[in-house]
């Protein structure tokens, strides 16, 4: 909707309104004694002037959800870009849960190697013993 254009509609309206009022005054002027027509004359003047009454409120109606649109608008974008940046910020917490989960295998698997590593320094140990106890001379 195009708030000028509405806004000339309303005119347009108005304008319209009150040409069909004051012609309808000169008909019930012809056809009325003077008493009578100033009584319809001033009826379809209130008539008139609670029709213009009408038309401003909507008016200011139509300028105050104008107003209200605008600023849900304002909402509405506001609302997006915070949604954006929740997105990166859950895009960046997933990469470093990966990463984190990535070092944390490393880890154990290090762990697993310096476990092994330690398990077979003793069994070279134990070995190491087993065949210097075989090379000792019995006393015989």
């Amino acid at each position: 909707m195009n708030p000028e254009l509405n806004e000339e509609l309303l005119k347009l309206y108005a304008q319209s309104i009150t040409c069909e009022a004051l012609n309808d005054v000169a008909k019930f002027l012809e056809n009325h004694s003077a008493q009578d027509r100033a009584l319809i004359k001033e009826r379809l003047l209130q008539k008139v002037l609670e029709e213009e009454q009408q038309v401003e409120n909507k008016r200011k109606m139509v300028e105050a959800l104008e107003k209200q649109n605008e600023e849900l608008k304002k909402v509405a974008d506001e609302n997006v870009e915070r949604l954006q940046a929740l997105q990166n910020l859950r895009e960046r917490h997933n990469e470093l849960q990966k990463n984190s989960l990535q070092e944390n295998s490393s880890v154990q698997m290090s762990q697993k190697q310096v476990d092994d590593l330690c398990r077979m320094k003793h069994e070279i140990a134990a070995l190491s013993e087993t065949v210097c106890d075989q090379d000792e001379p019995t006393g015989l």
